[in-house]
């Protein structure tokens, strides 16, 4: 892997599952159905988390209307 140059780490969680799961280096390492169990299970976390709105982004939200 001293080959592999380094990529610059994606901006959000959504574009890192992405890229997980479509990295050519991830494929040669990990197993297909590893791979799909972990990129569902992180998909399911970030729906999750989309679902709950903080006290923060609500009160920037209602500054900001």
């Amino acid at each position: 892997f001293a080959s592999v140059s380094p990529c610059p780490s994606p901006p959000d969680w959504a574009s890192a599952i992405a890229s997980f799961e479509g990295g050519p280096l991830v494929a040669e390492i990990f197993p297909a159905t590893l791979r799909q169990s972990f990129v569902a299970c992180k998909r399911q976390e970030l729906n999750t988390f989309a679902l709950n709105v903080s006290d923060f982004e609500i009160e920037t939200y209602l500054e900001s209307v």
